[in-house]
């Protein structure tokens, strides 16, 4: 939660390719390294902090990411979609089991 936070108040992030980070975290919203890899973090920190346009860049993209791809109402609409059902209706209860 607090890195799709950091995503919507365009702030590029820098992550560790873990889970499912690297399903939020794209090529133009920051920048991730392997696990367990501190040398890693500490380019990947120091290469935003000598590049001002590159921070901007990654920042306004994490926030078009947050802001595109993960709306309440769109996420809504898909689960609804993908189960069965219209946005808003309630789904069938399941059958009970006896």
């Amino acid at each position: 939660m607090a890195l799709m936070e950091a995503m919507a108040a365009a702030l590029p992030v820098v992550a560790t390719d873990t889970g499912s980070i690297d399903e939020l975290v794209g090529p133009d919203a920051g920048l991730l390294v392997p696990q367990r890899d501190a040398a890693g973090l500490a380019d990947a920190l120091e290469r935003l902090i000598a590049n001002p346009g590159e921070r901007r860049r990654l920042g306004e993209g994490a926030r078009q990411r947050v802001l595109g791809g993960f709306d309440n109402a769109r996420t809504i609409q898909t689960l609804a979609t993908l189960m069965g059902v219209r946005a808003g209706e309630r789904a069938a209860a399941p059958p009970q089991v006896a």
